[in-house]
């Protein structure tokens, strides 16, 4: 029965084929009608075989139906076998391509094999075995090809339905965030009213209470403000401009002067930072939150922060700092970067854990990347790379 069904260059009928669909079909092409009859038959137990005695049949076929193998003989009128699978090559890429060659006819299979136009050859005559082995073989090959754009098209499917569940998480965090705001605003106005009008005459308990009060809407205005900006990282687009690392470097230090003043702090840049192309306010608090961690997680009687470019692979720039603190265990190097992850209570160390989290996704939305870098000695190398500044 004729199908005249069309397939994509890709594989795959309009409509189903009424063939097992874990049947392999193998396409035989030969001038010689009874060539074509003796392979099907040898072939015809395991795999469903048709047969073509023209290059123009045998690509008509190809379009009505998804073939796991073509078999083509070389010395055929009109279109030889490498320019018939060359054809194929271009259009069914997916499709196993077998060359049958006589002694003769060795130029014209070096050229398919060069040109990438068969998966294997068979000699003719040929010996049954032989062909029965390369057949399979090629099966293998297609099946695994199979096998592989299935997973690459289940990752691609997970990854999209993870990218839409961040997003409308991020979303979703945002709104709450953003929401909390107003309540969180009305707590502390009452806190701040109750103790400016009864502060005089409240009794020790009471006041504990008010200041437990200011003390944990403060903590948590600071989860809010970092939610807020951990959520529109990603949220709001990138004002890419070529921008110099040394002066976002200068603006962060020049806005973390209150942490600065009064400790014996410093904050070194070594050599001359690269230019970059990205949004100058994002790498600026990048850089804030690097150097502020080196400053707040520090017991050295002298805090300091190093800061320098670093070699890196071809198309990308790298940035080091460093710093003299009390460095991060090897088994916690990657739970630092996740939002609120805190190694240390707020009573040892300040602050929400959300720093290093937005830094790294500040990293990743520039297409680059933020790591710990090992490091000699007390204290914690960051290693930031960035897509390197096209000459053009």
């Amino acid at each position: 029965m004729s199908d005249q069904r069309e397939r994509s260059p890709q594989g795959g009928t309009d409509e189903a084929d009424d063939v097992d669909e874990r049947v392999h079909r193998v396409l035989v092409v030969d001038d010689e009608a009874m060539t074509v009859s003796a392979i099907k038959h040898q072939l015809r137990r395991r795999y469903q075989v048709y047969g073509a005695t023209s290059a123009a049949e045998g690509l008509e076929m190809m379009a009505r139906h998804d073939f796991s193998v073509v078999i083509c003989d070389e010395r055929m009128p009109v279109t030889a076998g490498h320019q018939l699978l060359a054809r194929i090559s271009e259009r069914w890429p997916n499709t196993a391509r077998i060359l049958m060659t006589a002694y003769a006819d060795l130029p014209a299979l070096i050229r398919a094999v060069n040109y990438g136009q068969i998966s294997a050859y068979v000699s003719k005559p040929w010996n049954p075995d032989e062909l029965a082995l390369v057949v399979e073989r090629a099966v293998t090959m297609r099946e695994l090809v199979r096998e592989k754009q299935r997973v690459d098209r289940e990752l691609k499917d997970a990854n999209d339905h993870l990218k839409r569940v961040i997003g409308r998480l991020r979303d979703f965090t945002h709104a709450v965030a953003h929401d909390l705001q107003e309540p969180l605003r009305t707590i502390t106005a009452y806190a701040s009213i109750l103790e400016e009008d009864l502060g005089p005459t409240l009794d020790a308990e009471p006041r504990q209470f008010i200041d437990g009060i200011s003390r944990c809407s403060g903590h948590l205005r600071a989860l809010i403000d970092d939610l807020l900006l951990f959520s529109e990282v990603e949220r709001l687009p990138l004002r890419h401009r070529h921008v110099s690392l040394d002066e976002i470097v200068r603006q962060s230090i020049s806005m973390l002067d209150g942490a600065l003043a009064g400790q014996a702090a410093e904050v070194v840049v070594q050599g001359a930072l690269p230019l970059v192309n990205g949004d100058a306010n994002r790498l600026t608090v990048l850089f804030q939150n690097l150097i502020s961690n080196g400053l707040k997680f520090n017991r050295s009687p002298h805090r300091r922060v190093e800061i320098a470019p670093a070699p890196a692979p071809a198309g990308r720039l790298a940035v080091v700092v460093r710093d003299n603190g009390i460095g991060i265990p090897h088994e916690h190097h990657e739970r630092i970067f996740q939002i609120f992850h805190r190694l240390h209570s707020k009573a040892e160390y300040p602050g929400t854990g959300a720093g290093l989290a937005i830094a790294r996704q500040v990293a990743e939305v520039h297409g680059g990347t933020l790591t710990l870098a090992p490091t000699e000695g007390a204290g914690t190398t960051f290693r930031l790379e960035l897509p390197a500044v096209s000459a053009g």
